[in-house]
């Protein structure tokens, strides 16, 4: 499948970038073309990188996948720093390629030492029909997944010059917490997630989902609150450099303000993917995407013309919130029901201690951007002691974690 999409890429890479960001320049347009030609080779290597993580998910091995990570974005550092001057953009590509099929090749070495993976398959047993059969809605929900970046791109391309940049600076900002935290817990309580419900323990399951997603909120709406209140010091410590100027940090941190009013939605949204899945329901997670890039262009249609790519990252917060919703109701029929009285106390409790332990920020004036590293600590102690006093026994977990 890889090599078939490489193929169709290869040969028509413009009109591709023409279709996903119609209003580009036509030096840009070029650019994206032959970047694009490049980056084909990632296509089998993510591809059987995802496959490969899923197997080491599978039997509950966790550190190698972590390590070789780590080590993937090294790799890409290497090469940023001593490869940039002589290739420029092209430096970048040849770390991520690089580094993927350097994880690729400790993944397979491991694998076939363990015995885990060989090349003895029958393609007519009845498991590998099961198994394409249940895969065909997933890869349709992984396709519509990555739709929303393109739809992004395709309003975007039509706003002033540097808005893709300046959104593409602050996705990438506000990915980190998704990408790093929310994905692997999920990956890592999957496992548990299957072995629960094979085993039909149903009232374990359930109390497991509902004690996550309080600890999700209770973690992850002062790190909203926070990215939020302290945006432009945070954007300007990390981007402020050779052509990010003033213009560039305005339009970023506006655009990561809105991506951040969904974080909430982002962090649970991952979990309730693999609650579905550990009902073989690759259905629910379709639908609810599906409903979600339907919401994003409609959303994207009407608010980025009138608020530009402050537009564009709100339609991303409202379309996940549509998504959190349209599956929290779908799987709450096969665990028998989901008690949001207790999520919503936490959320109330949450808010209100996040916006109690900014109050003394607010009249602080910043003279150096670095005073963050000082206050944002400072914030976290007064959030969860603030919430030791008004809930102790759900604050505590988090003391003690």
């Amino acid at each position: 499948l890889s090599i078939i999409l490489m193929l169709i890429i290869y040969f028509i890479p413009e009109t591709i970038i023409k279709i996903i960001a119609p209003a580009l320049p036509e030096s840009t347009m070029q650019t994206a073309g032959e970047l694009l030609k490049w980056l084909l080779l990632l296509l089998i290597g993510y591809s059987l990188f995802n496959v490969l993580s899923s197997v080491y998910n599978a039997i509950h091995h966790f550190k190698i996948p972590a390590i070789t990570d780590m080590f993937s974005n090294l790799f890409i550092i290497t090469a940023l720093i001593f490869l940039s001057s002589a290739y420029g953009i092209y430096a970048l590509v040849t770390g991520m390629t690089v580094s993927s099929y350097v994880v690729l090749f400790i993944f397979l070495i491991h694998l076939f030492y363990q015995r885990i993976i060989g090349f003895n398959f029958n393609l007519q047993s009845k498991e590998f029909k099961e198994f394409l059969l249940f895969v065909g809605p997933v890869l349709l929900f992984m396709f519509l997944m990555q739709v929303s970046g393109i739809i992004e791109n395709f309003y975007t391309s039509s706003l002033k010059e540097g808005s893709i940049a300046s959104l593409g600076y602050a996705k990438r900002l506000y990915d980190i917490i998704p990408t790093l935290l929310i994905a692997n817990i999920a990956k890592a309580v999957f496992p548990t997630f299957s072995t629960l419900y094979s085993e039909q323990k149903i009232d374990a399951l359930r109390d497991l989902v509902i004690k996550l997603n309080k600890q999700f909120i209770i973690y992850f709406l002062p790190i909203s609150f926070a990215l939020i209140f302290f945006r432009r010091e945070i954007i300007s410590i990390i981007f402020m450099r050779g052509a990010f100027d003033e213009a560039a940090l305005d339009l970023t941190s506006s655009a990561f303000m809105f991506y951040t009013l969904g974080l909430i939605a982002t962090t649970l949204i991952p979990v309730f993917f693999r609650l579905c899945y550990a009902f073989s329901d690759s259905i629910s997670p379709l639908t609810a995407v599906s409903m979600s890039t339907a919401s994003m262009i409609i959303l994207n249609y009407f608010l980025t013309p009138a608020m530009g790519i402050s537009g564009v990252a709100l339609s991303n917060s409202l379309s996940a919130c549509i998504t959190l919703l349209v599956l929290g109701f779908l799987v709450r029929k096969k665990i028998g029901g989901i008690d949001l009285i207790p999520l919503i106390k936490s959320f109330f409790i949450s808010i209100s201690c996040s916006a109690a332990a900014l109050l003394p920020f607010i009249s602080f004036s910043f003279s150096n951007s670095f005073f963050i590293s000082f206050l944002i600590p400072l914030y976290f102690i007064l959030y969860l002691s603030l919430g030791l006093l008004i809930s102790k026994k759900e604050f505590s977990i988090v003391w003690i974690i």
